[in-house]
């Protein structure tokens, strides 16, 4: 079993205590309503007839507190702020990655756009030399000769005009699909976000008398373990699947989403309860 070491210095501590005080394992026994059997081996440390680390940890506890010492017993090790901090990093990457990609597109863009512009008025300057070429061989009369070119300069002037406009509008309409695209996704986490808020899982229970409880989530992490004193009422957010180990079931109330929810199991030899609250 983990943590035998500090399991079995704890127990040497309770054992001390109890031999200081001159009680006998029997009369523990009696005091916590378990076999003496369980005492003698908590005391030798044969852990290896406890299947259940949380129902050991919880006989030390009674044991502790009946002795009045107080012992340390090691814990679960959580995972929950870890996985969290690896989540945020893994969006923050996301993010980052998204914007460097939206940046990329852009200068694209802006580039095809230069070169559009440069194509087109290379293609105007040959296109105009050409006609004027043309022009030249038929020998038209000089006067009508400059007005076919005037006319020839503003029309192709128009139509770079027109392709940039083009080019330009295009550009536009393309930034503003990123901007639709952003704001859809950002109106999409914030519907999320609302989603989130208004599920709220409530477990309470009501104590008519002490228990220690220990309250375990779906990814086996303990997300609370004390001694409850008498008159207690305990209410905890919390998703289900998750599990319930009680040291005295008898005297609890529990509801989860204020539906009433019974003990499952019950030790009639101690009261220890274990409780399931599935999906």
């Amino acid at each position: 079993m983990a943590n035998s070491d500090s399991l079995k210095i704890a127990c040497k501590i309770l054992r001390k205590n109890r031999e200081k005080l001159k009680i006998t394992t029997q009369e523990v026994a009696i005091e916590l309503r378990l076999d003496q059997k369980i005492i003698d081996d908590i005391e030798n440390g044969n852990f290896e007839k406890f299947n259940n680390y949380v129902f050991l940890k919880g006989y030390l506890q009674n044991y502790a507190n009946l002795l009045g010492v107080k012992i340390d017993l090691p814990d679960i090790k959580k995972e929950k702020k870890i996985k969290e901090k690896i989540s945020k990093k893994n969006k923050k990457t996301t993010s980052n990655n998204s914007l460097i990609t939206k940046q990329i597109i852009f200068l694209l863009s802006f580039c095809f756009f230069i070169f559009i512009v440069f194509y087109s008025q290379k293609s105007n300057k040959e296109f105009q030399d050409e006609k004027q070429v043309d022009l030249s061989v038929k020998q038209p009369p000089k006067e009508e000769n400059i007005n076919l070119t005037d006319k020839f300069v503003n029309n192709e002037s128009n139509n770079s005009d027109n392709l940039v406009t083009r080019i330009n509008n295009r550009i536009t309409d393309k930034i503003e699909i990123l901007k639709t695209d952003e704001l859809k996704s950002s109106v999409n986490k914030d519907i999320n976000l609302n989603k989130s808020d208004v599920i709220n899982n409530v477990l309470s229970i009501d104590y008519s008398g002490d228990s220690w409880t220990e309250i375990i989530d779906s990814n086996g992490n303990i997300v609370f373990f004390e001694l409850v004193k008498n008159g207690t009422k305990l209410n905890i957010n919390i998703d289900s699947p998750f599990e319930i180990l009680l040291g005295n079931a008898t005297v609890v109330n529990i509801t989860y989403n204020k539906n009433k929810v019974n003990v499952q199991y019950v030790n009639p030899e101690n009261n220890v309860g274990k409780v399931k609250i599935k999906e």
